[in-house]
């Protein structure tokens, strides 16, 4: 089972080097373990709701740690995938690349996080573009 100091080890071992030199299937294996990481800390998050008597107030001052932590392995899911779409795109892989980046624009931070490229999404979303061809089009994210 994956544990979350494990896979924020791993990720930071992987991403510290440059994404030619990362291997598909070590970013498929830090993408999977990541988001089943996340998963596992929802599920406890989901679970105490509506148990228990405490305020409304104590139990979300209690679940946003647990919120942070499945959000941060959501990051670097999403960093997982931008890299996998750059490999994919430079592999010829297109289709693959597009599903890749899409995802790392759906799971990546609004806000800049330590671990993971602040401007993952707007990155993500520019190579979408790019393969779609539609350069001249606004960006869909929007600054405050």
């Amino acid at each position: 089972m994956p544990t979350y100091h494990a896979i924020i080890k791993e990720a930071n071992s992987c991403f510290g080097i440059a994404i030619p030199e990362q291997t598909i299937s070590r970013l498929e294996e830090i993408a999977l373990r990541a988001e089943f990481g996340s998963e596992l800390i929802s599920t406890v998050v989901n679970a105490s709701y509506g148990k228990g008597s405490s305020s409304f107030d104590d139990l979300s001052n209690a679940r946003a740690p647990w919120k942070e932590k499945s959000q941060e392995l959501e990051f670097i899911m999403s960093q997982a995938y931008f890299n996998l779409g750059v490999k994919h795109r430079e592999a010829g892989n297109l289709v693959e690349s597009f599903f890749y980046f899409k995802d790392a624009y759906d799971y990546g931070p609004v806000d800049p996080v330590d671990y993971v490229d602040p401007k993952l999404r707007s990155k993500a979303e520019t190579q979408l573009k790019e393969l779609l061809q539609i350069q001249d089009l606004p960006s869909l994210i929007l600054d405050g």
